[in-house]
């Protein structure tokens, strides 16, 4: 069973999920006021329950909402025939194949919103216990500067995989990069009893994972930094 908040988009978008016959259906479910908007908002709790051979498609409204030079939107309709016509791609290939249809689709039109998809395939492992695999593809608009090269560059090199364990009852996260050998670990936690003026820039978000997650590790090997974090549920 899977269990989140509302999906924190700017516009509703609708997750897809596959049926048993193999076609795509839009999840009833309302999306929440975009997370830490405001103070006080209380979230609707969605729960979905997935069989094996089950396939849940989430996206930004960056795909829906790509433009053509018509002033035409890419839409949901078309999002669900590209999905349907797709159902024998494996996730490595879906997430590209889409791309590549929005991008067709868009053809010269500028776009001014990003594009954020991840499919989730639940699968059976060979002990028979259900394996959850998720696979992120993300688009960012960079502005064509020379400054922002590095940031192109980090971008374009860095992987993620998040998979849940049934048998372990874990998820582990993992990210990946073909830059320098960097430990995120060796720097000392920032000390939070501090205000944010007294106290060094960086080192929150390391920190936060780490009372976060209950195990955080890193190596380099075969020329990339490797962070894994686990998660027991």
């Amino acid at each position: 069973m899977l269990q989140a908040a509302s999906l924190p988009t700017q516009m509703p978008v609708t997750p897809l999920l596959k049926q048993k016959d193999g076609s795509f259906i839009y999840l009833k479910s309302r999306p929440g006021l975009v997370l830490a908007g405001m103070e006080g908002i209380r979230y609707r709790k969605n729960e979905l329950t997935m069989e094996p051979g089950d396939r849940l498609f989430l996206y930004t409204d960056g795909v829906t909402e790509a433009t053509n030079a018509d002033n035409q939107l890419y839409g949901e309709e078309r999002l669900k025939q590209f999905m349907d016509g797709h159902i024998a791609d494996g996730v490595a290939e879906v997430l590209p194949g889409l791309k590549k249809d929005i991008d067709n689709f868009v053809g010269e039109a500028p776009q001014f919103d990003d594009i954020t998809m991840l499919v989730l395939d639940l699968k059976k492992n060979k002990a028979g216990k259900g394996m959850e695999t998720m696979f992120f593809s993300t688009e960012k608009v960079f502005p064509a500067k020379d400054a922002v090269l590095s940031e192109v560059l980090e971008f374009a090199e860095t992987e993620m995989g998040i998979a849940f364990d049934e048998k372990e009852n874990e998820i582990l996260f993992r990210f990946t990069d073909q830059g320098i050998p960097f430990d995120p670990l060796a720097k000392p936690d920032p000390d939070v009893t501090l205000n944010a003026k007294e106290r060094e820039i960086g080192g929150l978000g390391i920190y936060m994972m780490k009372k976060m997650m209950d195990e955080v590790s890193y190596s380099y090997e075969h020329g990339h930094n490797i962070l894994t974090m686990k998660k027991k549920l």
